[in-house]
């Protein structure tokens, strides 16, 4: 009797089945980390913007000598000595800072902005838009600024 070298047909298409079980299990967590790792700077991208334009509305409202909110939740508006700075939510979720006819972007993907007059501080409420349909975060910052500047007129 002679031997027989090398592999049997079933055996080789048995093999290949569990080499390409064994990719595509990979390449779905390669994907799925991939996945992961975008959405986490996205976030991670929009929390920055957001403290970003904080530090924007702080900076301004600690310099404002009159602070305004209109009726509209989505505006508000500062003098700071003789120039009129204006914040405003876009129906299209940009805040822009506008001072001096020159509009500044300052944060995309805000789903709300809220200031409320507590004497002579303001409280503000930034949240923003989740970007998936089924968010897992969402973020929020909330913050109190003490008015030093407002004048008797501008309360």
């Amino acid at each position: 009797m002679r031997r027989r070298y090398g592999f049997t047909l079933i055996e080789i298409m048995v093999t290949i089945g569990i080499v390409l079980t064994m990719v595509a299990a990979t390449s779905t967590l390669v994907v799925g980390g991939m996945r992961s790792t975008q959405q986490a700077t996205a976030y991670t991208g929009d929390v920055l913007g957001m403290r970003r334009a904080v530090r924007f509305l702080e900076h301004d409202l600690r310099a404002a000598t009159t602070v305004t909110l209109p009726g509209s939740a989505d505006v508000l508006r500062l003098q700071i000595a003789e120039d009129t700075v204006v914040y405003h939510l876009r129906s299209d979720r940009k805040l822009l800072r506008i001072e001096a006819g020159q509009s500044q972007d300052l944060l995309g993907n805000l789903a709300a902005l809220r200031a409320q007059r507590e004497g002579r501080c303001l409280a503000l409420y930034l949240e923003l838009s989740p970007r998936t349909a089924r968010p897992t975060r969402l973020a929020v910052l909330e913050t109190r600024v003490f008015l030093r500047n407002l004048s008797a007129e501008g309360q």
